[in-house]
């Protein structure tokens, strides 16, 4: 699932809205859908797309996808696009006579976040890889530090809203993933570092938190650059900082998956060189995707 605030064309100060898209294979159809929608098959409109493939993961795919291509109203394949331009076989897509190519797809797993604290953050490491694990909390991902601390307790990385409960946030039945749901991520709130998921006092005295941004990103690769980090002195004072975050990729090689196993099953090379085992306390949640639920799905320009 991916959630991002929509975009406008108007110069007026608008409320914040937001639009999601859903990535999933349709075993009817066998092929893998970007849609607003879990199910339903192929979704002709804006932002959605379709790979006819068999593979189970999608980061495993090997056919082309096909992207909404708005000027001519239908799925495209930039690559086809690109061949037909080349060939000049046939006139490439254009708009204002501009050559005007679908968006190209690719898809990665993701592990989490590396997240380094400035100098100032009274914490036993200020680097840490955040995994993600298999909950959410307030609709948004939960990611934990990938070791403990000294005495033995885990960071953790999730949404908090303003005033907001430690039962509410677990509610699953208040963040559907229908207009329902996505309608509570026009709540403000912030996304803590703190060693205890939804306490109430994190940020007073006596509270894990060691810091802390206010923003309603879905996901922390979407906070707004200009949001500002608080972090902890301490004590119950925070000042300003800079927070580091920066998405982290699983990556596979053969030389470290055992006979037997596939890959794409632990264990995993993280991209330092270190290996993740399957006996890891981590495993599970290692194998969740950043994303709930799905791979993380990149667009960007064809040709790029």
């Amino acid at each position: 699932r991916l959630v991002k605030t929509s975009s406008s064309s108007s110069f007026l100060p608008l409320p914040a809205s937001f639009t999601q898209r859903f990535l999933y294979r349709d075993p009817a159809l066998k092929c893998w859908i970007i849609s607003d929608k879990t199910k339903g098959g192929i979704n002709l409109s804006r932002a959605c797309a379709f790979c006819e493939d068999p593979a189970d993961d999608p980061c495993e795919v090997q056919h082309l996808w096909h992207v909404w291509h708005g000027p001519s109203a239908t799925f495209k394949s930039p690559k086809l696009e690109e061949e037909v331009d080349e060939h000049g076989d046939e006139q490439p897509l254009t708009t204002y006579g501009k050559v005007d190519l679908p968006d190209l797809i690719t898809v990665r797993s993701m592990v989490g976040f590396s997240v380094t604290l400035p100098d100032t953050a009274v914490v036993d490491n200020r680097h840490m890889i955040m995994v993600r694990r298999a909950e959410e909390f307030y609709g948004r991902p939960v990611y934990q530090s990938e070791t403990s601390s000294n005495d033995g307790s885990y960071y953790y990385l999730y949404w908090m809203k303003d005033n907001g409960k430690l039962q509410e946030g677990k509610d699953a039945s208040l963040f559907t993933h229908d207009e329902h749901g996505l309608r509570s991520f026009k709540n403000t709130g912030y996304w803590v570092i703190g060693k205890q998921v939804g306490g109430t006092n994190e940020l007073l005295e006596g509270g894990t938190c060691v810091a802390y941004v206010k923003d309603r990103a879905a996901t922390p690769d979407l906070i707004a650059a200009s949001s500002m980090w608080y972090v902890s002195n301490g004590g119950s004072h925070f000042e300003k900082g800079t927070v580091k975050l920066s998405r982290q990729g699983w990556k596979t090689e053969e030389k470290v998956v055992p006979e037997g196993v596939t890959k794409g099953i632990l264990p995993w090379s993280l991209p330092d060189g270190r290996t993740l085992l399957s006996g890891s306390p981590l495993a599970a949640a290692s194998k969740t995707p950043l994303l709930s639920p799905g791979s993380s799905p990149t667009v960007g320009r064809a040709g790029r």
